[in-house]
């Protein structure tokens, strides 16, 4: 009998050691999915756009310019927060926001929105107003 027990003690072993080699390999393959999700929503945030076609899916198109949408912080990239299901850009000065947006209130806002936010004779293009000619 002393033999059939040692061979079930191996037995046993060796499927614990099997059954955390298969939980490391699900942890990884969650990790990279986690991580390639966050990448390809944050892939395409400020890049111009002019309908939702030209941003990746994830992102829309708002003012000309391709923005994450979202649920909560954690799917925005770092030093932006989700409001109203879109990442918004937080910031403490003018230099932290993308040109030409400027920083109002800790928050990255375009210069305009629309042709009413900019001065006689100018458009509202891709968040900054200019003279159409």
């Amino acid at each position: 009998m002393p033999i059939f027990e040692k061979n079930y003690n191996n037995t046993i072993l060796v499927i614990i050691i099997i059954i955390i080699i298969v939980i490391v390999i699900l942890v990884v393959v969650i990790v990279l999915i986690i991580f390639a999700q966050s990448q390809k929503s944050t892939s395409t945030i400020n890049q111009s756009c002019t309908s939702n076609s030209n941003c990746t899916n994830g992102t829309f198109c708002s003012n000309g310019t391709c923005i994450a949408a979202c649920q909560s912080n954690y799917q925005c990239p770092t030093n932006w927060t989700c409001t109203s299901g879109q990442c918004i850009a937080q910031c403490t000065s003018n230099s932290n926001c993308t040109s030409p947006a400027t920083c109002i209130s800790g928050t990255s806002t375009p210069q305009c929105t629309s042709d009413s936010n900019c001065s006689v004779g100018q458009t509202c293009l891709m968040g900054t107003c200019q003279t159409m000619t």
